[in-house]
C-alpha cells in the first residue's frame, strides 16, 4: 500500500455483493486516508483521498457499497464543516464533494458511520462531532439529501474514544434507524427517519427512550446495531456502559407505522469488560439462503425459448417466496426487468 507516511491506525473493508469487488480504506497516524480496490484478481493502485483527516485516533471515515456496485467513501478533513465524499464506479474514482452541513454542525468530526439500505443505492451517513452533535444525511445514489441534526447534545466527550451511536436499515418501512446515548442519561435513545421521502428530506420521528427505566450504567459508551435479513423490522442492539463497564444485548421491533419502533425484549446482561475505551462486543446476523439442490429445465437457456423450470427439494426455514428473474441485458435481473413469467 502506497501513500501512507505513518503507522496505519485504522482499516475498513466493504464488499460489493454482486461481484468480487472489495474496497479497502485506511488511515494512518499522520491523518492520511487512502482507498484501495480489489477487483477479484488484484489490487488497484492506492488512491490518496485525504492528507489532513480531522483526527487520527478515531474512525472519522467509512465506506459502503450501493446496490449498483458503486462504492461511497465518506470522511472528515480538518478544514471544512461538512463531510467529504467520493464515489468509486467502474474502476474509476469520481470527483470529491461535500455533504450538506446543518447549522449546528461543527467541523471537528470524530466518528462517521455509513450504512446502505438493502437492494437500493441509498446510503445514510451519520457523524458525531466533538461538540456532541449527531447529524445524519442520506446519499441517494446520485446526490445528497437534506442533513438533519438528530441530537444537539449526545453523550460524548471530545477526549474519549467512545462511539456511542450506530445506524441500521429498518426493512419494514424503507427507513433508517439510529440508536445513541443521550447526554447524562443512563440509557440509549432511538430515532427513525420514516420512509424513503422523509429520510431524503432529513425528517426524523420523535426521539424515543429505549428501555425506559433500565439503568445500564452511569454513562453510555458504545452501541452496535444489526438487522435481521429474514424478518422485516427486527433489529438487535448490543450496548456498553463505561461506569461500570458492562455489556448488554436487546431486541428492537419496527413496523411500517409511524413511531412504531420499540424494545422487543428486556435487555440482557452479557459481560463485564476491563476497559471502556474499546468496543468489547458485537453482534451480526447470518443470512440463510434457501437450499435448491436440483434445478432442471426443459430446453437450453436461450432467448425466446419456452422453458419450464422445476425446483426440487427447496428448503427455506421461513417459507418465503422464491423468485426467479431473467434478463437479456448485462444488468442484474430484477423484478422490474425480468423477461420470465410464471
Amino acid at each position: 500500500i502506497t501513500n501512507h507516511t505513518g503507522q496505519v491506525n485504522w482499516l475498513k473493508l466493504a464488499s460489493d455483493k454482486y461481484s468480487n469487488g472489495i474496497m479497502l480504506i485506511g488511515a494512518d497516524a499522520n491523518s492520511r486516508l487512502i482507498g484501495l480496490a480489489w477487483n477479484g484478481t488484484n489490487w488497484t493502485t492506492s488512491q490518496l483521498l485525504e492528507t489532513s483527516l480531522e483526527t487520527a485516533t478515531k474512525e472519522d471515515f467509512d465506506v459502503e457499497y450501493e446496490n449498483s456496485g458503486d462504492a461511497l467513501i465518506a470522511w472528515a478533513d480538518s478544514a471544512t464543516a461538512s463531510i467529504r465524499g467520493i464515489a468509486y464506479s467502474g474502476g474509476a474514482w469520481g470527483t470529491e464533494g461535500g455533504a450538506p452541513a446543518s447549522s449546528g454542525q461543527a467541523a471537528n468530526f470524530q466518528w462517521i458511520r455509513a450504512k446502505n439500505y438493502p437492494n437500493t443505492d441509498r446510503i445514510i451517513v451519520c457523524s458525531m462531532d466533538a461538540d456532541a452533535d449527531l447529524n445524519c444525511v442520506e446519499w441517494t445514489g446520485s446526490g445528497w439529501g437534506t442533513v438533519s441534526e438528530v441530537d444537539a447534545l449526545a453523550e460524548y466527550t471530545s477526549g474519549s474514544s467512545f462511539r456511542n451511536f450506530d445506524i441500521v436499515p429498518d426493512t419494514s418501512s424503507n427507513s433508517f434507524f439510529v440508536m445513541y446515548g443521550d447526554n447524562n442519561n443512563n440509557y440509549f435513545s432511538t430515532v427513525r427517519c420514516f420512509g424513503t421521502s422523509n429520510c431524503q428530506a432529513g425528517t426524523w420521528e420523535a426521539v424515543q427512550t429505549f428501555l425506559s427505566g433500565v439503568d445500564i450504567g452511569s454513562d453510555t459508551a458504545w452501541t452496535s446495531l444489526s438487522y435481521d435479513p429474514e424478518n422485516a423490522g427486527k433489529i438487535t442492539a448490543v450496548m456498553s456502559a463505561k461506569n461500570p463497564v458492562l455489556d448488554y444485548i436487546a431486541m428492537i421491533s419496527c413496523s411500517n407505522s409511524a413511531n412504531s419502533c420499540a424494545a422487543d425484549q428486556t435487555s440482557t446482561y452479557l459481560s463485564t469488560f476491563s476497559n471502556a475505551a474499546y468496543e468489547s462486543v458485537i453482534f451480526n446476523y447470518r443470512a440463510i439462503k434457501p437450499t435448491v439442490p436440483n434445478i432442471t429445465t426443459s430446453s437450453s437457456v436461450t432467448q425466446s425459448t419456452l422453458m419450464t423450470v422445476n425446483l426440487n427439494g427447496v428448503d427455506d426455514l421461513n417459507n418465503n417466496t422464491l423468485n426467479l428473474y431473467c434478463s437479456v441485458s448485462s444488468s442484474t435481473p430484477t423484478a422490474s426487468n425480468t423477461i420470465c413469467t410464471g
